[in-house]
């Protein structure tokens, strides 16, 4: 490809995203994702492109409604997780959908407790186990697990205290994902974070009353989120606020 023809084809992606996204986003995502991927590189971190295999992961899908996404930004990471009351060091993720691992390098680069990833594609799975295996490797600590699951029945481990999902799904798929994530809060003893990317049926979390929206962020457009954070109480503080209010309309009633 001739110089001039990859310049105009950069410039061109380039003026689509400041379109969509604003100047400043778009800078933004270019100075984190040259830092994040100059890092990374160094410790044999690649993350190459998977989207052919989108097809045969789809048939493998119970819903088979996955599509093709971008890939998270790591800008979004970087600002999504400086936005949990959780100290670096005792994060402990599940990234459902992780592809070849880009949430999962991340984490693992900000010696995140645990990382975890589920997906359906075995080639990106495959590379996502080379890069974690190499991040520990090159001196990381942090302790990953790497399983081929559907994400409709995915297990949820009771040590995993943040969940990041970037819309892999289609509203099938991410009713029956949430519907999972409610049922495994229904006896859990510590609170649950969401971090979920391009938000695009954020109204399925919205309609659970002990899911709470504690962040939201939007792009050029105030009316496209870029990400939405969930905090969903655990079973023990659901049953103090449900007893306190309990009290309180007791209270109420003596004093009438």
């Amino acid at each position: 490809m001739k110089l001039t023809v990859y310049l105009k084809l950069k410039y061109n992606v380039f003026q689509k995203d400041v379109a969509y996204k604003g100047y400043v986003r778009t800078i933004l995502d270019m100075a984190y994702e040259v830092y994040y991927k100059f890092r990374l590189k160094k410790m044999g971190v690649t993350f190459p492109d998977y989207s052919r295999n989108l097809e045969l992961t789809n048939e493998k899908s119970v819903n088979k409604d996955c599509h093709e996404n971008t890939t998270s930004s790591f800008y979004m990471l970087s600002k999504a997780f400086s936005k949990l009351p959780l100290k670096r060091n005792r994060i402990r993720m599940l990234d459902i959908g992780c592809g070849a691992g880009r949430a999962l390098a991340f984490g693992m680069q900000q010696s995140f407790e645990q990382v975890s990833g589920i997906d359906l594609d075995e080639p990106a799975l495959e590379q996502a186990m080379i890069n974690c295996r190499n991040m520990q490797q090159h001196g990381s600590n942090t302790a990953f697990s790497i399983m081929r699951m559907d994400a409709t029945t995915c297990y949820i481990p009771d040590t995993v205290n943040v969940v990041y999902l970037y819309n892999p799904f289609g509203m099938k798929t991410m009713q029956d994902v949430v519907d999972n994530i409610m049922q495994h809060m229904e006896n859990r003893k510590e609170d649950l974070y969401i971090i979920y990317s391009n938000p695009t049926y954020r109204e399925l979390f919205n309609a659970y009353p002990v899911c709470n929206k504690i962040f939201q962020s939007s792009y050029k457009d105030i009316n496209r989120a870029d990400m939405s954070i969930f905090r969903i109480k655990s079973k023990i503080e659901r049953t103090i606020t449900k007893a306190m209010l309990l009290w309180e309309g007791g209270f109420q009633v003596i004093l009438e």
